[in-house]
C-alpha cells in the first residue's frame, strides 16, 4: 500500500531509525536546556490555530507547565497524565508505555498531540514510540524552533451527500506556455475557473477564451503597471472569495498541478468529501518539478511527459493551504504571501492534498519569467518573496546551474510521489547565492 503524504512527511521529520530496534534500559535522558513559555501570541500558539479547531482535544507533551494548556478554550491535557488528567509527574518508562498511555486517551477522544520543541527529544529517545506515530498518526504541522502536531485519530474519508460547486482563482501575466494545461486539469478535475489576467502581452488569454463556457466562468482584467503586485492580487482574491457563487474556493496558479489524495476520484470530489466530513480549509503538499543538467530544456508542450525530476518543498508545515470554504467570514491571503489563508473558525483537514509545481521549464524560461519582474516594494517590506534579498528580487536572468538528477527524485506517477525530507530551500535559491538584489 503507499504510504500517505503525511505518513512520507511524518517519517522524515528526524533521522531515520531502525524499526524494531529494542530500545536499551531507560535512563533518565539528558533534559534540554529551559525554554521560555509559550504565550498566547507564541509561534506555538499560532500553530495551534491553524491546524486544530477550537474545541479540539488535545494533548500537550510537558512536564506539567500549565501555561502550555493555555489554547484558547481547547480542551488541553498533559501527556504523560493520571487516570484523573494531571501530570504524571515523570516521563514514561519506555515507548511501550508511551504508546499504551497514547493509545488510552486516543481510544477517550484525544483528537491531536503537540510536542514543542523542548520535548522533541521525545522522538530520538522513544524511538518505537516515534515509529507508531509515523504509522498510526498524522503529521500536520511542524516548524523549526517551535515543535510539531500530530492529528491522532482515523481520517474519515466521507462520501460527499452533494457535489459542491468549487471555484479556481488563477491570476495570470503571460503564462502562454502553461494556460491550456492548467485550465484543462482544473475543468477535468470538476472545478469551474475564474481567470484574472494582469496584462498579459503574449497569447494567454487568446488561449484561455477557448475555455469560456466549458469551465471557465468569467476573464477580468488587472491593469499591470510594470511592476509586480502581489497584495494587491492577493486582496482582489480576497475579495473575490467573498463573492463568488461557490461552496468551495481554490487558489491556484497556472504552473501548477492541484490533485486530491492518492485514491480519491477527482480534486471537486475530494474537496466534498473534507466538507462533508467537517473541515473547511486543505493543505497541499508541493512537489518542485525543475530542469535538470542531464535534461536541461523542456520549455515545450509536452513538458509534463518530459520533466520527471522533482524535489518536496516546505519551509514549514502546513505550507500551501489553497483551498477553503466560502463562508460570512473575511479571508486574509495577503499577509502570508496566499501560502497560508487566515479565517475565524479555521479546521484544517488533516489529510493533505498534493501540488506538482512546474517553477521552470529551462534557464531561458526562468530568465523570461523572473529575470524582468519588478517587485513591488510593499511586497518586498512585507517579507513576500523572501524579502529583498529573497532570490527572485535577486535574479536577473543570468545563467545558473541546474541540479544533477542524482540529487533530485524521479517521477515514477503521481500516486508515487515521494513527500519525505521537504527542502525548505528552492534549488534555483541555492544555485545563486552571490546574487545582490536588482
Amino acid at each position: 500500500m503507499t504510504p500517505s503524504i503525511l505518513q512520507q512527511l511524518a517519517e522524515s521529520t528526524l533521522p531515520a531509525l531502525t524499526t524494531g530496534a529494542s530500545e536499551q534500559p531507560r535512563q533518565k535522558p539528558l533534559e534540554p536546556k529551559p525554554l521560555p513559555r509559550p504565550q498566547l501570541h507564541s509561534p506555538l500558539m499560532e500553530q495551534v490555530r491553524m491546524t486544530t479547531p477550537p474545541e479540539a482535544k488535545v494533548l500537550v507533551i510537558s512536564k506539567g507547565d500549565s501555561a502550555l494548556l493555555n489554547l484558547e478554550g481547547r480542551r488541553a491535557g498533559h501527556f504523560p497524565q493520571t487516570d484523573s488528567g494531571d501530570y504524571l509527574g515523570h516521563h514514561p518508562a519506555d515507548s511501550a508505555e508511551a504508546i499504551a498511555r497514547l493509545e488510552t486517551l486516543r481510544c477517550r477522544g484525544a483528537e491531536y498531540l503537540i510536542i514543542p520543541e523542548s520535548s522533541l527529544w521525545w522522538l530520538e529517545h522513544y524511538r518505537a514510540f516515534h515509529e507508531f506515530l509515523q504509522g498510526k498518526c498524522s503529521l500536520v504541522a511542524q516548524q523549526a524552533g517551535v515543535g510539531q502536531i500530530h492529528h491522532l485519530q482515523k481520517i474519515r474519508r466521507v462520501r460527499p451527500k452533494r457535489p459542491l460547486r468549487v471555484v479556481a482563482v488563477l491570476c495570470v501575466r503571460n503564462e502562454e506556455r502553461f494556460i491550456a494545461h492548467s485550465l484543462r486539469h482544473l475543468t477535468a478535475q470538476g472545478l469551474e475557473i475564474h481567470l484574472i489576467d494582469n496584462g498579459s502581452t503574449d497569447r494567454t488569454v487568446e488561449l484561455a477564451k477557448q475555455f469560456l463556457g466549458h469551465g471557465l466562468r468569467r476573464i477580468e482584467h488587472l491593469p499591470h503597471d510594470g511592476i509586480f503586485r502581489l497584495p494587491a492580487i492577493l486582496r482582489r482574491k480576497e475579495e473575490l472569495s467573498a463573492t463568488l457563487d461557490a461552496d468551495w474556493i481554490m487558489h491556484a496558479d497556472a504552473d501548477e498541478i492541484a490533485m486530491p489524495p492518492p485514491g480519491s476520484l477527482t480534486l471537486a470530489e475530494a474537496i466534498a468529501a473534507a466538507d462533508e466530513a467537517g473541515y473547511n480549509i486543505i493543505n497541499f503538499v508541493e512537489h518542485t518539478f525543475v530542469p535538470t543538467l542531464e535534461a536541461p530544456d523542456h520549455d515545450h508542450a509536452d513538458y509534463q511527459k518530459t520533466m520527471r525530476w522533482y524535489y518536496p518543498f516546505a519551509p514549514r508545515i502546513p505550507w500551501q493551504m489553497r483551498a477553503w470554504k466560502k463562508s460570512s467570514m473575511p479571508v486574509s491571503l495577503a499577509a502570508s504571501g496566499g501560502h497560508l489563508p487566515h479565517f475565524t473558525g479555521a479546521r484544517l483537514y488533516p489529510e493533505f492534498f498534493r501540488l506538482k509545481h512546474y517553477q521552470f521549464l529551462s534557464i531561458a524560461h526562468a530568465a523570461r519569467k523572473y529575470g524582468s519582474r519588478n517587485h513591488d516594494p510593499e511586497a518586498l517590506r512585507a517579507g513576500l518573496h523572501g524579502g529583498p534579498q529573497g532570490w527572485r528580487n535577486r535574479f536577473s536572468g543570468a545563467a545558473f546551474n541546474l541540479p544533477p538528477q542524482a540529487e533530485l527524485r524521479e517521477f515514477f506517477g503521481d500516486d508515487r510521489l515521494d513527500a519525505t525530507c521537504p527542502w525548505t530551500t528552492h534549488w534555483i535559491e541555492k544555485a545563486m547565492p552571490d546574487l545582490k538584489p536588482k
